[in-house]
């Protein structure tokens, strides 16, 4: 792209200029006077350079560039502007980028609105419908996986089969539209407990597997999704076949890219999900502890200020719980409650894993007080999830288990204590998840014997057969 002339004469070429010194053209170029008529396009091509930038260097510089190149050249459009649902388009994927690298929930949602607007300018026969439909669809599902708002997946799941209806049969993005709505389904099977959602799923992983060409980064990325899917199965149904599958669908996925690529955290980290899972079933110790050694390798491959770090860490925390729970060694664990606890000093601001990650240093310190029945752990324990539910907006689908963990830490603290205030705060907390729960739920069953544990605690402590009567 060579550029020249009046102001915009940096060198003999723009693409050598902006390769060598690209903050110093972007900030002389926002400079300018808005009335070149080149100068959306130029701060439109810088946002593609730096975000080109970003993807090799994981530079939190690069993608706030980029976001503000492209956010500027927004500006300066019309709707009269043909270009203006692609520069929507392009500053949409830029902050959804810069959501994955911070954890801002606003920049999902910017993402949203700048999609939103774009599908709204771009009429039904436009080649490039689709595509804006299948980008606004993915936005929308990261937005419910945050926010557990459920209308935004059932809107994901609707605009991504009309991008499928509008796409014909062998188009080269067919792949990854039917990835996109097995991702959506997926994400709705995890609300509602509905095993078709996740079966369909399945099914359109394995077609877009069955049409993606062997080798590269994209067959990577398929490959790595359907374990996910496989995972989500294996733990509804207990089928061992998906869990073997699905460790080796994670190991060919991580095989087919370099050490540098991106996504190579995010998929040793689905890697350790799934031997985590299969440790769980067997009790076959080797999993763990290629597991640990791989969670191990994520944090190593993560640069400091990414978003995923907090996640890494909370995650070897728990993976440390469990060959605590194995071994009975308190070196285990009390590593496990100093991982998760750093982690979380990670999150700055309103994080929108923040619950989780209280809820399972939680689990973890109410797991050394049953080791070490030290009541330090389980009041902290139960502070921490008091916070989670704070932090936790009514309607969200984690809310049912945040309630129903906290009821049983108030529970055991009441057995030690014996103020009966805490076993009725239990005992009314489980009520009000299990009544957020969806019939069928898989977790319903638990939850009702837990809420029969804490009534019969109450009885043995009262007499009262109500509760006993209750609890049967």
């Amino acid at each position: 792209m060579i550029l020249g002339g009046g102001d915009l004469a940096y060198g003999t070429s723009f693409d050598d200029d902006l390769s060598e010194r690209p903050e110093f053209i972007l900030a002389k170029t926002l400079e300018l006077s808005d009335q070149i008529s080149q100068k959306p396009e130029f701060l439109h091509y810088m946002g593609e350079t730096f975000l080109e930038r970003f993807e090799s260097t994981q530079a939190e510089s690069d993608i706030n560039n980029s976001v503000l190149a492209y956010e500027s050249a927004v500006q300066l459009l019309t709707t009269a502007d043909l270009e203006f649902p692609e520069y929507l388009h392009d500053y949409g994927i830029s902050v959804y980028k810069q959501y994955i690298f911070t954890g801002a929930v606003e920049d999902i949602e910017k993402g949203i609105s700048s999609l939103q607007r774009a599908v709204h300018l771009t009429p039904e026969y436009h080649a490039d419908l689709p595509m804006l439909l299948s980008t606004l669809s993915g936005l929308l599902q990261t937005h419910f996986q945050v926010t557990g708002h459920f209308a935004n997946i059932e809107e994901a799941v609707l605009l991504q089969q009309k991008c499928i209806q509008l796409t014909p049969e062998g188009h080269e993005n067919m792949p990854r539209w039917l990835n996109s709505l097995g991702a959506s389904l997926q994400s709705r099977f995890h609300h509602t407990g509905n095993l078709d959602d996740l079966s369909e799923a399945i099914k359109l992983q394995q077609k877009c597997i069955h049409l993606t060409p062997e080798g590269g980064a994209y067959l990577s990325t398929l490959l790595n999704n359907l374990a996910v899917a496989l995972n989500s199965r294996f733990v509804r149904t207990g089928g061992f076949d998906d869990i073997s599958e699905a460790i080796l669908l994670n190991r060919k996925s991580i095989q087919l890219i370099p050490d540098s690529h991106s996504s190579l955290p995010l998929y040793l980290n689905n890697l350790v999900t799934s031997l985590r899972l299969c440790f769980e079933h067997t009790g076959n110790i080797a999993d763990l502890s290629e597991a640990i050694l791989s969670q191990q390798k994520c944090i190593q491959l993560t640069p400091e200020g990414h978003a995923g770090l907090s996640g890494w860490l909370v995650n070897l925390g728990s993976l440390f719980q469990l060959r605590f729970a194995h071994t009975k060694n308190l070196a285990d664990i009390a590593e496990a409650i100093s991982l998760k606890q750093k982690g979380i000093q990670l999150v700055s601001g309103i994080h929108a894993d923040l619950p989780i990650f209280l809820n399972s240093l939680g689990i973890s310190l109410q797991s050394r007080f049953e080791h070490t029945k030290d009541l330090a752990d389980i009041s902290e324990a139960i502070s921490l999830r008091r916070k989670c539910i704070q932090l936790t907006p009514e309607g969200h689908a984690n809310l049912p288990s945040l309630l129903n963990n906290i009821g049983i830490a108030l529970n055991i603290h009441f057995e030690f204590t014996g103020d009966l205030a805490e076993n009725s705060e239990a005992i009314s907390l489980q009520k009000k998840g299990i009544q957020l729960t969806p019939e069928g739920s898989a977790y319903l069953p638990s939850w009702l014997n837990n809420l029969g544990i804490s009534l019969q605690s109450r009885f043995e402590h009262t007499g009262d057969l109500a509760d006993i009567s209750e609890a049967i």
